[in-house]
């Protein structure tokens, strides 16, 4: 075991620290009668609760076992903690008020008044082998590790003997508040503490090393694993999580303890969800150009909405105090906007707003301001990375002659396909299940920039416009629309994504799992190309009846584009691809790809029906035969 140098004025820092401790926890000890001793007289306010759960659950074997965990096996075992999280809300909602109401001292009590004295018994035995054989043995085991790594010469069990006799000599005489008052300033200093090392950390190379296991798709940066990890699978933080964290948080006697000390139902409700404030932040984040988008502003009310009644709820701002509501707002709401004068109303601060030019389309914007929660969720390192794939291909698409260069090139293609083959749609094929959605953002890009009817003169156009973009991830294709593309009437260009390296490499047995997946990728394109004649069928040994639907055609128009890996990067490099050849597109046919005017209409539409669905009669009179019967089917059955 390692050593770390400490000198004579380390050790009588700690040597002051267990003083103090100890004479604060026998300072504020109650044991008058047995409420006091085991409950601490039922006086704790919430912030007292709050912290001493938060210090109770972080314990040395939390601390310390965790940080280990998360070395070797990822940021997968965060997700103990977003579960708890989510748990705690339960608990603070339905068993809290039961417990507290009860007047029960233990866990185990309850049991045996709503079932048996064989339910407390059998649950008495679980906690004292959880809380004392494994809880406090694992605490105590891991606190003495530390020490152990100053003093190397220290014996490990005379070390684990002294703190469990220092934990006892407060702990014992003063009961429940002695306790809680040591994780006090335990609470504080873990806090603090490890807000420094946080800053250590990422001072000394740590953001760094992040930002590279990011870059690599690295396994241990990922939160939802596959049901194959033997850490953190999927089926597990669906399933075996939960129930864990309904023991830890709402059955450990060691935790519920400390909530029953609460003075009131709703000190112990305020102590949970503050706790669990320790645990995560919220922050939101509203992108809105306008900030009068209707659905963007409902979900932002919405969200106001409920941060305001859990904060008034938990008493950390007062019933009815506007300025400490404007206050919350401001600290958690953070825009994304041209409209300042619109966000300000909102409650959000100006200063917190992220602006950009407001001739900055929606579908264009991802790597302007907008793509603000993408920096935060990923890193600005990642974010840079996605920022540089976009000028590659700007640089790229803006100083490259015209008769070399790709992007326009492609985009002259798809001009070609439309207006002389008449082609009415095209194909993106990612086979890379991470661009699941990519296709879906390409139907907006493409669809409405370029689906217009009139040029940007105001002149009608001459020529067909747009293409119809779809697709799916590529083997999921191949077992539903490829017949068509093989051997439809309708001629269908398709783009076909993938890339050499996988962040997830898998064998199953010899075969590289990732190669296989290849192999589909290169025969589609190769059968698409070349097809399969009539003869070729009949060496086959095909009948001949159905040698006709066994030909392909082929001469189907594909383009391959091939990576080397999907990263930031690349990401960047795709939707710039796409977005110049959009470009391209619209210059060539005289529109401008840079409104939207078709979708305004059932927008304004949308604001006039809206009141006749439930409310307004005579706007439901005012409207079409058809939209009134549906309206009215409505209003007969809606339920809620």
């Amino acid at each position: 075991m390692n050593s770390i140098a400490i000198n004579f004025v380390d050790c009588a820092i700690i040597v002051l620290y267990l003083i103090f401790i100890i004479w604060w926890g026998l300072r504020n000890g109650k044991s008058s009668d047995a409420g006091s001793y085991f409950l601490a007289g039922r006086t704790m306010p919430w912030w007292i609760v709050g912290l001493s759960l938060f210090a109770a659950s972080i314990s040395s074997t939390t601390l310390i076992g965790q940080s280990g965990d998360a070395y070797h096996t990822g940021v997968a075992v965060f997700n103990y903690n977003l579960t708890g999280v989510v748990v705690m809300v339960f608990f603070a909602t339905f068993l809290l008020p039961l417990y507290i109401r009860s007047g029960i001292f233990t866990i185990p009590e309850f049991l045996e008044r709503r079932f048996d004295k064989r339910s407390r018994y059998y649950f008495s035995g679980i906690c004292i082998v959880g809380n004392i054989f494994l809880d406090a043995a694992g605490a105590l085991y891991a606190a003495a590790l530390i020490i152990k790594l100053l003093f190397p010469e220290a014996d490990l069990q005379l070390i684990i003997i002294i703190f469990a006799v220092l934990a006892a000599s407060y702990t014992i005489p003063g009961g429940l508040s002695s306790a809680i008052n040591a994780e006090l300033i335990q609470a504080v200093i873990l806090i603090v503490g490890s807000v420094i090392l946080t800053g250590a950390c990422f001072a000394n190379g740590g953001f760094d090393y992040l930002a590279s296991l990011f870059e690599s798709g690295d396994m241990s940066v990922r939160l939802i694993r596959p049901l194959t990890d033997t850490a953190t699978p999927w089926l597990g933080l669906i399933v075996g999580m939960p129930v864990l964290g309904i023991y830890f948080w709402a059955n450990n006697q060691t935790l519920v303890q400390r909530v029953l000390s609460a003075r009131s139902v709703d000190e112990g409700r305020k102590g949970v969800m503050f706790a669990g404030a320790l645990t995560l932040a919220t922050l939101f984040i509203i992108v809105s150009k306008t900030f009068t988008t209707l659905e963007t502003l409902t979900n932002a009310r919405e969200a106001r909405t409920w941060l305001l009644e859990e904060l008034t709820a938990n008493g950390a701002i007062a019933e009815g105090d506007e300025a400490q509501k404007a206050e919350a707002i401001k600290k958690h709401f953070v825009a994304v906007s041209t409209n300042l004068e619109k966000v300000e109303e909102f409650g959000i601060d100006p200063n917190n707003a992220f602006g950009f030019w407001n001739w900055v389309g929606g579908r264009y914007s991802v790597d302007s301001a907008v793509g603000t929660s993408l920096a935060v969720i990923f890193g600005p390192a990642r974010f840079e990375g996605f920022l540089h794939g976009f000028h590659e291909i700007d640089e790229y698409f803006a100083n490259t002659p015209f008769e070399k260069n790709v992007v326009v090139l492609l985009g002259m293609l798809n001009v070609w396909y439309r207006n002389f083959f008449k082609v009415a749609s095209h194909a993106v094929l990612p086979y890379d299940q991470y661009l699941h959605r990519f296709p879906a953002y390409l139907q907006q890009l493409t669809m409405e920039s370029n689906g217009k009817s009139v040029r940007w003169d105001g002149t009608p156009v001459t020529s067909e416009t747009g293409e119809i973009f779809w697709g799916e991830p590529g083997t999921n294709g191949q077992h539903a629309f490829y017949q068509l593309i093989h051997q439809g009437t309708q001629l269908i260009p398709a783009d076909f994504i993938a890339f050499v390296n996988t962040p997830n490499p898998t064998k199953d047995g010899d075969q590289d799992v990732h190669e296989l997946f290849l192999g589909n990728y290169f025969a589609q394109t190769k059968a698409l190309a070349f097809g399969k004649t009539a003869d070729e069928v009949r060496a086959e040994g095909t009948p001949e009846e159905i040698v006709p639907a066994r030909v392909f055609s082929g001469n189907r128009p594909t383009t391959s584009i091939f990576g080397v890996a999907l990263t930031p990067f690349a990401l960047g490099e795709l939707i710039a691809l796409y977005e110049h050849i959009t470009f391209v597109e619209g210059t060539v046919w005289g529109l401008d790809s840079y409104d939207q005017w078709g979708v305004e209409l059932g927008k304004q539409l949308a604001k006039q029906i809206t009141p006749a669905i439930s409310q307004d009669d005579d706007a439901l009179a005012a409207q079409d035969a058809s939209t009134q019967s549906l309206i009215k089917f409505y209003r007969a059955n809606r339920e809620f």
